[in-house]
């Protein structure tokens, strides 16, 4: 197998070459686009907290307000899930270019929403661009950067998801209070749009990985149960809202509601357990498998 690139054939870091730096010229397109990927998507799911009380004021989601941030959540997890035995399969560029269109799209969605339920709608397809695009971030790393240089962008991610939860809820609020809550949405997606072009001249070229840590049957039955299990979660949460506003009691009727959230409990029971690892119901010792811990 070829070394990537930096690697001279004793290993990263290894006599006869050492690696780049990440900011170098061979490598630095590559690792702006995935931060500014990471930090988007980090943005969107926390940041927007300090401008939702005006969404919902300007477009009367008072009463729905919870979902806007649960079912972005919601479909990120059934995204995520389906996006791993994918890019097993695939490698990381569809899962890409589907994440891009879909975060992009909800995002454009949500900023010209005229509705609140428009807005959840376009907050649930961003949401699920977010799981799309994320996964093959870390496929991308393993497959064009140095071995070496991996745990110090793996750090660098961290970063990226902990800045928007502090200064972002900042900037959220000053665009809703001084411009428009809008632009909340419309500013993230030409970022999304760039940093996608960043990342795609080292992309093209990768195909599915060498080694996988699923077998493909395996991959396709957990991708089910995330599905399932965020199925599941959207269904006691939808329901529990309609629960909360007298108006969507007099739509729909309580005993159908109380089934639904019933359902989806039991889905998210019958799934979680068979998605975790061994043992960590009590806590046990040990590293989980390097199917649910990529790090490991």
């Amino acid at each position: 197998m070829t070394a990537p690139v930096g690697e001279g054939p004793h290993g990263a870091g290894g006599a006869a070459s050492r690696p780049r730096g990440l900011m170098s010229p061979a490598y630095r397109g590559l690792v702006v686009g995935l931060l500014a990927i990471v930090t988007c998507s980090a943005f969107e799911a926390m940041a927007v907290t300090t401008a939702m009380p005006v969404v919902a004021a300007d477009l009367g989601g008072e009463r729905a307000y919870g979902l806007a941030f649960s079912l972005f959540l919601t479909a990120s997890l059934a995204a995520t899930a389906a996006a791993g035995p994918w890019c097993d399969r695939a490698g990381p560029r569809r899962s890409l270019l589907v994440g891009l269109v879909l975060m992009t799209g909800g995002l454009l969605l949500a900023g010209g929403a005229w509705d609140f339920g428009v807005f959840t709608v376009g907050r649930m397809v961003s949401g699920a661009g977010t799981g799309f695009m994320i996964v093959p971030l870390y496929v991308i790393i393993g497959q064009a950067l140095p071995s070496a240089l991996q745990p110090v962008l793996f750090s660098w991610f961290s970063a990226a998801w902990v800045l928007p939860s502090l200064v972002g809820p900042y900037i959220s609020g000053l665009l809703a209070q001084h411009a428009s809550w809008r632009w909340v949405f419309f500013g993230v997606a030409p970022i999304v749009i760039v940093a996608v072009v960043l990342v795609w001249p080292r992309v093209r070229g990768l195909g599915a990985p060498e080694e996988t840590s699923l077998a493909p049957g395996e991959g396709r039955r957990r991708a089910l149960l995330g599905v399932l299990l965020a199925a599941g979660v959207a269904a006691a949460q939808w329901a529990a809202q309609s629960w909360a506003d007298p108006a969507a009691r007099a739509t729909v009727p309580a005993p159908v509601l109380g089934a639904v959230v019933l359902c989806g409990i039991a889905a998210v029971l019958a799934t979680a357990p068979r998605l975790m690892p061994r043992g960590v119901a009590r806590v046990a010792r040990g590293c989980p498998p390097s199917w649910w811990c990529a790090a490991c």
